[in-house]
């Protein structure tokens, strides 16, 4: 798997935008996802499938970084549920650098292409920081991730999308800004996101701890 990967990274780094400009509705991708997000869930049947799904989409259609975070995500979930530590730290790692790599193939055009509600390019960033700043800090990425969430959370992007759709980035960003240890920033997120006009989990959450701040 890490072959593969690695020969896929190689083969497009020379690869232009025009490569990216995918169909993020078609069947295989929503199949795919429907699989992620079952994995997300502790579907430990569907990992597997999610990052076979994900290896063929990359093929067929290189330098797409929806695909590609994808596909990392989709890996990172196999090294949650590796048995053995060396690939759990393997999988883990190869996820990893497969998100990273996904920030670099983001162009203008990202910024249009939609998929589940979101700009592509604020999917691609969210997905990574979210997963950068909840894995064990000896993997190095927490600066990274809580830059990239802290980037989506103020992208004027969300000006287009629901406040339902974008609720959960504000919410990991206060998370993460908690992990840094920022608290003023933290309670200007939450602020953001408890003053979104919609209640779901997050909006709640973030009105709990303003009120048990006192703020």
């Amino acid at each position: 798997m890490r072959q593969f990967i690695l020969i896929i990274l190689v083969s497009i780094s020379w690869a232009s935008a025009a490569f990216a400009e995918v169909d993020h509705t078609n069947p295989e991708l929503t199949r795919a996802y429907q699989q992620y997000l079952a994995a997300t869930e502790g579907d430990k049947g569907a990992v597997d499938d999610a990052v076979e799904a994900f290896e063929a989409l990359l093929e067929a259609h290189p330098g797409d970084p929806l695909i590609l975070v994808l596909l990392g995500s989709s890996q990172t979930l196999q090294g949650r549920d590796a048995w053995m530590p060396w690939n759990k730290m393997s999988l883990t790692e190869d996820g990893l650098a497969a998100m990273g790599t996904a920030q670099q193939w983001l162009g203008p055009e990202h910024d249009e292409q939609m998929f589940d509600g979101l700009p592509v390019s604020l999917q691609v960033k969210a997905l990574a920081g979210i997963t950068f700043t909840q894995v064990p800090d000896f993997f190095g990425r927490f600066e990274q991730g809580y830059q990239l969430l802290l980037d989506a959370s103020q992208s004027p992007l969300l000006d287009k999308v629901p406040a339902q759709r974008h609720s959960h980035i504000h919410f990991y960003a206060a998370r993460a800004a908690r992990q840094a240890d920022e608290p003023e920033r933290q309670i200007l997120l939450l602020q953001r996101l408890a003053d979104l006009p919609v209640d779901n989990d997050y909006t709640a959450a973030a009105r709990d701890a303003l009120a048990a701040a006192g703020e």
